[in-house]
């Protein structure tokens, strides 16, 4: 059974919240009862669709902020006649949300290592000259975030490995990446439209953005200021891929640019390289940090996500994907799940 199940109330003074929640929970009990006795495919898609209409009730709980609490709400109540009509809802936040930041971790451009490369000095003066310019690429975006975050990771505090030659004797390096906040692949969005229940939107990320409280994103971040230092932070690898993998978010504390480290039980406290609780993020010369707000819109996918089970969900897809479909995909429904998810993942296509 994907994900858990809704808590039995919700601590809300907001009534649209508690009746939206009451008409969640009706329709997950019907599912729950439904998937009980299907079989096969049948029971493959009641799954499919208690896992949607989970994602539709955490975005209503979780939301990263009222007006997307009260949207969740309102479609969530404008489906009087359907109660599919609440898991469409949560499928377009899944594949238009969720997908957005829960992606295959890629490599990133390097930091070259040409004996031609300037020098250390070199670079800080370069960097020190042009600090009101805003990062035009990946590697200057890379190197500025290094810059301002003192050549560390910002959660496991290893150093760049590139630069051992400046660090302290016995300092820990590691390779680190610019980890973008929103990918920079999000800057290519779809402009097809999709309708639920009486209303049209347009299907990309940046519509929901727009619908739960955050209009002027698409702006800040469109074409070269998708680099901007407040999308991007400095992560050693293994801890770049868990961000980007939804296997650990942060969590603003109350304090400025300090934040709780959260991450599955035990596997934090596991890593090799490391990773402390609570981090506060560097902004050396007044650079930019890493965008409150940003965090906020990734710490709560990463709870919509692992809630709902679109995580585990997803991991299967990507499994039977990097395996030809074949290793872990026993079906032709799962195997046409999958095909559908890589379309859906190219630009301008649904």
């Amino acid at each position: 059974m994907p994900g858990q199940s809704l808590p039995n109330s919700v601590d809300s003074q907001l009534p649209e919240i508690r009746t939206a929640f009451e008409r969640c929970k009706e329709v997950e009990s019907s599912l729950i009862s439904r998937l009980a006795v299907e079989t096969g495919t049948e029971a493959q898609e009641v799954e499919e669709e208690l896992m949607d209409l989970r994602v539709a009730s955490y975005l209503l709980l979780h939301a990263p902020s009222d007006v997307g609490k009260y949207w969740a709400a309102s479609s969530i109540m404008s489906a009087v006649d359907n109660d599919e009509e609440i898991a469409v809802f949560g499928q377009f936040i899944r594949k238009h949300y969720i997908r957005t930041f829960l992606r295959k971790r890629r490599d990133t451009p390097p930091v070259s290592r040409h004996p031609s490369r300037p020098s250390f000095d070199e670079m800080q003066r370069e960097i020190l000259a042009n600090l009101d310019q805003a990062p035009q690429n990946h590697a200057d975006a890379k190197m500025k975030a290094l810059f301002r975050n003192d050549y560390r990771c910002i959660l496991s505090g290893v150093h760049e490995i590139d630069f051992y030659e400046n660090m302290p004797v016995g300092a820990r390096v590691a390779t680190t990446h610019c980890a973008h906040i929103f990918d920079e692949s999000t800057i290519e969005f779809s402009s097809a439209k999709i309708v639920l229940g009486k209303q049209e939107y347009t299907a990309n990320i940046w519509t929901i953005m727009r619908h739960i409280g955050y209009p002027d994103i698409l702006d800040e971040l469109k074409g070269p200021l998708i680099h901007r230092l407040g999308n991007v932070m400095t992560l050693e690898a293994t801890l770049h891929g868990m961000f980007h993998d939804l296997d650990l978010c942060l969590d603003a504390t109350g304090n400025p640019n300090e934040y709780k480290v959260t991450g599955p039980s035990g596997l934090l406290e596991s890593l090799a390289v490391g990773c402390p609780t609570k981090v506060t993020l560097s902004n050396t010369c007044g650079l930019e940090p890493p965008s409150p707000t940003y965090l906020a819109i990734h710490a709560a996918c990463y709870r919509i996500a692992h809630l709902s089970g679109a995580v585990d969900w997803y991991a299967r897809i990507d499994a039977g994907g990097d395996f030809g479909c074949s290793a872990t995909i026993a079906d032709e429904s799962m195997f046409a799940t999958v095909l559908i998810d890589r379309l859906e993942r190219l630009p301008g296509v649904v």
